[in-house]
């Protein structure tokens, strides 16, 4: 008996303690969702893009990943590296995100001459820019909290599982359980049948 006690007070522990890891990225996740579902009520003004036009010296041997990224460090600037693109005519563009700024770049087929577009994004923008980041490679800052993000869904599966795991095995009236499970499970259905 005392065997099972232990087991489950260190479920239950487990339980919390998941719970309080997650609450806080938790509750900005859906903070930052409910903003983009009502984006009229706050997304505010747009700041106007500072246009910059730059000589620099950046060699013809590099590739176009490489020229970008000569800059970039030139230039400290960091973030996700969303494209870089060559045209047709040598100019490289590449895009460059990060939650609080967006830069584009134009280098010159000569590659003597950046035009730098920096957007410095509002309140709103910068908020959602975080409910948006995806993939690591964006910088030490940017990879950090998309690590926490991965911490946050084990310990959103952790929560869950020892949930269930508890209700069934100390539960001995499982109707209200069932119905809730059920009721979430149809949720989950008429989200994804709406969306597809």
């Amino acid at each position: 008996m005392a065997g099972r006690i232990n087991k489950y007070q260190l479920l239950r522990k487990i339980h919390l303690y998941s719970m309080m890891t997650l609450a806080v990225l938790l509750i900005l996740y859906f903070f930052s969702g409910h903003m983009m579902t009502h984006e009229r009520w706050y997304k505010g003004e747009t700041n106007p893009a500072n246009t910059d036009t730059l000589n620099v010296n950046v060699s013809k041997t590099y590739s176009p990943e490489e020229a970008i990224t000569y800059l970039l460090d030139s230039l400290d600037i960091s973030g996700k590296r969303m494209f870089t693109n060559e045209w047709g005519n040598g100019v490289i563009n590449a895009n460059v995100r990060r939650p609080t700024h967006n830069y584009q770049l134009w280098l010159s087929t000569e590659r003597d001459q950046l035009v730098l577009r920096t957007t410095e994004h509002n309140l709103y923008e910068t908020i959602t820019a975080y409910h948006r980041l995806h993939m690591y490679g964006g910088g030490v800052k940017y990879d950090l909290f998309l690590f926490l993000q991965d911490m946050m869904s084990f310990s959103l599966l952790v929560f869950a599982i020892t949930g269930v795991y508890m209700w069934w095995r100390l539960i001995k009236n499982k109707t209200l359980g069932w119905i809730m499970l059920g009721t979430g499970i149809l949720l989950m259905i008429a989200v994804l049948s709406v969306l597809l």
